[in-house]
């Protein structure tokens, strides 16, 4: 086995194993409410403490803050999303309290970026708020609305390519770091199967929200290849492809026909988003 591949699996079976710890307690099958509070904290906590987990095998151990490597930053946004995301789950705001979640979830995102000197700190901190928002705003909602296994299989897909995207600009830790993340979804897209009562929003939405465009743009800042920076604005833009499901003449298909065709969407921009990525690549060697 390679050396890389032992570092993947070193990265991967505790995010796992976390996550599926603590969506075992929320989400047990046994539970219609789920164990407590409803279950949906088990999303923030999974999704958030199961990446850190996986993150901290990367940079052996607590980085510090700050971070002796600017990159290492996504740990201290991957831990204020679950943090965001858990007192969402706990309080259960109103429309206009959900609204001021995403707000400050953009904004303790933005504050966490630190771009290499190369770039334009404001102005990419300011980016990074405006798509987290954005994310936030496109996905809660439908997560509100689909419960089960569709939105953590979108979430594991859209991470597994972020992963794919990264290694290909020749960024291999940044690249688990997103399979970690990918790795967390995969374990509440199997809870969903599971448990249909099983709902993402007020929680784990939050960590994606936050964790896929910082990753995207931090793929760009250490993009060390020839890697588009389209492969990773489509990777932004592929989880709110999720709406189709919810146009007007799609929610009169049957429920599998309408998560299918979301499903598909979402598939489509993901590899076109690798096969760029892989298409780059190969032309650089």
């Amino acid at each position: 086995m390679s050396q890389e591949a032992q570092l993947a699996i070193r990265v991967l079976w505790p995010a796992v194993a976390v996550a599926a710890a603590v969506m075992l307690a929320a989400w047990w099958p046994w539970s219609r409410r789920g164990s407590l509070y409803g279950g949906h904290w088990g999303g923030a906590v999974a999704c958030g403490l199961g990446f850190s987990v996986g993150f901290l095998v990367l940079t052996k151990g607590w980085p510090g803050v700050p971070p002796q490597e600017r990159w290492q930053w996504l740990l201290l946004i991957g831990l204020g999303a679950t943090v965001i995301g858990l007192m969402d789950a706990m309080l259960r705001p109103t429309a206009t309290g959900r609204l001021a979640f995403g707000v400050a979830l953009a904004v303790v995102t933005a504050t966490f970026l630190h771009p290499p000197p190369a770039f334009a700190a404001i102005a990419w901190k300011a980016a990074l708020g405006v798509l987290v928002l954005a994310t936030f705003l496109a996905l809660e909602p439908v997560a509100d609305r689909r419960p089960g296994s569709l939105i953590g299989l979108v979430l594991c897909i859209v991470f597994a390519g972020a992963s794919m995207v990264i290694v290909q600009s020749r960024s291999a830790v940044l690249g688990l770091a997103a399979a970690a993340a990918s790795a967390t979804y995969g374990v509440c897209f199997a809870f969903g199967v599971i448990n249909p009562r099983l709902r993402l929003s007020h929680g784990a939405i939050h960590v994606a929200s936050a964790l896929l465009p910082a990753m995207a743009i931090s793929g760009w800042f250490y993009n060390f290849g020839d890697v588009g920076m389209t492969s990773f604005i489509l990777l932004v833009t592929a989880p709110p492809m999720l709406w189709l499901g919810e146009l007007g003449p799609v929610r009169r298909m049957k429920p599998w026909q309408a998560a299918s065709l979301s499903l598909l969407a979402v598939l489509i921009i993901v590899a076109l988003a690798v096969a760029l990525a892989v298409a780059a690549g190969a032309s650089a060697e």
